[in-house]
């Protein structure tokens, strides 16, 4: 579903940036492809009844330790929820007792990639009647700037029964980005190198790390490719995240990882470059800052006619990034050096703080507290420092606990299990709301604002500092507040409860432009609650009139900042009280 800006895809043609038969500084490259360490090839065909073919694995299956699995989808209780889940029977499900993917199959797809036989859907494995929470747009390799695969295949080369890692290989030619010429409208803009492509996912048991390998061949000539693999998270509910410097839109020389991590602390999910390795967004920047994805990018590099190029690099999704950080540096054999912590306040614990870890004043990790308030990362040797995000997003609708984004393009099953959870919740991560800002393991008490309107109708709030932000954050580290505000809120049942701060506030309470606006300066202290009852009457007479707002952007637009159900509790507040 992209989120790919047209405006970007015309500054990049102005700045030129494709590749070419020949590069100005090309890196003679003679590598043979390699194969990968399965011992067994299994081409699972779901369209033959040949009773010769071996059973296709069960991916409905929960596995242990020890365990790793690839399989055609036929059952759809082998896909899991998210706001972009779009996984569908008869794609491949390879998953362990860690992680799962979904790598869509070969045929038509209406989105950034046409052509399937990418990674459409991740999530870590969750436990027993939590929902998953994908929030993958699309993940692909893009072998050059503007240029992808055409599948021709898309195989489980080994289904992990045999104790393997289980393998999916996908296999065809390059094409160019249809819709890069065709925003353009420049056909050839991508000029066509002859390559031959075939990238296998590769996942062992234990991890949650799959590594992605491609072998390039050049048949046409020599090529010189600057390959890279692109994710884009999805923004209502996700904020990309690099190391090095962490939320802050800037790019730096050979991060560990990339990728976006969940705004609820649901998930961490991004690309870690193969151990000797490095990666950066070079010839990429302008076009991952402008359409919001993140990018992995491998030096220019030069393949002779004939010969073939074989390159790693690694997808991982874990519950928290310093999960995966954890395993990067495990995979690299880096010295490291452990941080671990308990993070309390004074009514107790805290659980779903963002710990925030910084190794020579440059953002690392980010680890989430569990219930006991522990957490606990491995890091490079360095000065440490920490700052404790407790504030949280500031956001708040009257929505069920546990209950995750509506997934749109997911399947009918998967879509009435995220439409039950929005009515009756489920359980779900956390995250510690109003306890402030800390660079110490100490947070504070939140203090609370419940707003019940008298006639039990729908309402906003904006609660705004009665001076400045009291807090002094770092921007790489915690997310602005919503529109400046201390907290904003929305509720479709008449009554909503903020946490906050302690400290002095100018609290409105609005039904949009047909109602008189109710404000009130109030203090709120620690572990405290103050009741707002707001007068909102009528300003206009408008009988006979229906009033509405019918232009309005939400997930999956790439304008709307919040998901579809927020929308509409957004539009129930403020448009829609009509009696």
């Amino acid at each position: 579903m992209s989120r790919f800006s047209l405006a970007a895809l015309a500054l990049l043609a102005a700045c030129g940036g494709n590749d070419a038969k020949t590069g100005t500084e090309p890196t003679t490259t003679d590598v043979a492809p390699t194969t990968t360490d399965a011992t067994t090839t299994t081409t699972i065909d779901t369209d033959t009844d040949d009773p010769t073919e071996p059973p296709a694995p069960d991916v409905t299956v929960r596995l242990g330790s020890g365990e790793a699995r690839a399989g055609y989808i036929t059952d759809e209780a082998a896909l899991f929820a998210g706001v972009s889940a779009e996984g569908r029977a008869g794609d491949v499900k390879i998953y362990n007792d860690r992680v799962q993917f979904i790598i869509q199959a070969v045929g038509d797809s209406s989105y950034y990639l046409s052509d399937g036989a990418v990674v459409v859907d991740a999530d870590i494995v969750r436990p027993e009647g939590e929902l998953g929470r994908d929030l993958v747009d699309e993940w692909s390799p893009m072998y050059g700037l503007g240029r992808v695969m055409e599948p021709e295949a898309l195989d489980v080369t080994n289904d992990g029964l045999n104790g393997e890692p289980a393998v999916v290989r996908a296999r065809g030619r390059e094409k160019a980005l249809g819709l890069l010429e065709g925003a353009l409208e420049n056909e050839g803009f991508v000029p066509d190198l002859g390559l031959v492509i075939v990238t296998e996912y590769i996942l062992p048991p234990d991890s949650y790390l799959m590594e992605v390998r491609s072998t390039l061949t050049a048949t046409d000539g020599d090529a010189s490719v600057n390959p890279a693999d692109l994710l884009l998270g999805a923004p209502e509910v996700s904020a990309r995240w690099t190391q090095g410097s962490g939320l802050a839109d800037t790019w730096v020389t050979a991060p560990l990882f990339s990728g976006y991590i969940a705004d609820d602390n649901g998930l961490a999910a991004g690309m870690i470059p193969a151990p000797g390795e490095a990666t950066s967004a070079l010839g990429y920047e302008l076009v991952a800052a402008l359409a919001e994805m993140a990018v992995a990018a491998t030096p220019t590099l030069t393949i002779e006619e004939g010969e073939s190029y074989t390159f790693s690099r690694y997808y991982g999704v874990a519950p928290s990034l310093s999960v995966l950080t954890d395993e990067a540096l495990a995979l690299h054999g880096t010295a490291t050096q452990s941080q671990a912590g308990v993070v309390t306040a004074p009514d107790g614990p805290v659980a779903g703080a963002r710990v925030n870890i910084l190794v020579d004043d440059a953002p690392f990790t980010a680890a989430i507290t569990a219930d006991d308030g522990s957490y606990a990362a491995d890091l490079p040797e360095g000065d440490v420092t920490v700052v404790v995000d407790g504030r949280g997003s500031g956001r708040f609708f009257d929505l069920p606990p546990g209950a995750v984004a509506y997934a749109p393009y997911a399947a009918n099953g998967v879509r009435a299990d995220v439409l039950t959870a929005l009515e009756a919740g489920a359980p779900g991560p956390s995250a510690a709301m109003g306890r402030g800002v800390s660079t110490t393991d100490t947070l504070g008490e939140p203090a609370w604002i419940r707003i019940v309107a008298p006639d039990a109708r729908p309402f906003a709030a904006r609660v705004a500092f009665a001076g400045a932000d009291p807090a002094v954050v770092d921007s790489r580290l915690v997310a602005g507040r919503p529109d400046g505000l201390a907290a904003a809120g929305w509720s479709t049942r008449g009554e909503a409860l903020l946490a906050v701060e302690p400290g002095d506030y100018e609290v409105v309470v609005h039904r949009g432009l047909r109602h008189e606006l109710h404000t009130e300066s109030l203090s709120v202290v620690a572990g405290e609650e103050v009741l707002v009852l707001p007068t909102l009457s009528p300003a206009y007479d408008h009988e006979g009139w229906l009033l509405a707002d019918p232009h309005a952007h939400a997930s999956p637009s790439a304008d709307g900042g919040i998901t579809m159900e927020e929308r509409l509790a957004v539009a129930a507040a403020v448009v829609a009280v009509v009696t």
